[in-house]
């Protein structure tokens, strides 16, 4: 089965996850970029960041070479902003159609477990919450490398076997 790996991250989190796991499981990897910036400082990440997820605003987001079409199984993966899905992987679902491919999803939070960004991305895409397979991570470089070695872990054999429907 041919996989992906798209992801946005800001600060990091994500990248390391969503690397760990395509190197698991032999994917292609693909990061979504903005076109502008966001704010480095804490404060201005929070607002800049939750403003955009809780209204629906999506950034612009650069040109990706990539073609779905190669692909059976695509991972999201993406921090969790305001309780939502970061905005930057919407702009990235506007873009590229993900209809009738496997999907699941690696989700990363400062706090929470992030249900509710799942809840919200699942009715975006169309599907069931539970019917995704999902990683969820809280801040994955401040984890233990083997703890989070080996919930990736876990996730890839997870992907890779029969249970992704």
């Amino acid at each position: 089965m041919s996989s992906v790996v798209i992801y946005y991250s800001l600060e990091g989190n994500t990248k390391v996850a969503a690397l760990e796991l395509a190197l698991l499981l032999g994917a292609d990897v693909f990061e979504i970029k903005t076109i502008k910036s966001y704010p480095t400082f804490k404060l201005g990440k929070i607002i800049t960041g939750g403003y955009e997820a809780t209204f629906g605003l999506k950034p612009w987001i650069e040109p990706m070479p990539i073609d779905l079409a190669n692909y059976d199984l695509v991972i999201l993966a993406l921090p969790v902003w305001a309780g939502k899905p970061a905005s930057p992987i919407l702009s990235f679902l506007d873009e590229h159609d993900v209809t009738g491919k496997q999907l699941a999803l690696l989700v990363t939070s400062g706090s929470g477990d992030g249900q509710s960004c799942v809840e919200a991305l699942a009715q975006r895409l169309g599907v069931a919450a539970d019917s995704l397979p999902v990683l969820s991570l809280r801040e994955p470089r401040k984890l233990a490398e083997d703890e989070r070695a080996d919930q990736i872990h876990s996730f890839a054999v997870q992907l890779a076997s029969k249970e992704v429907s």
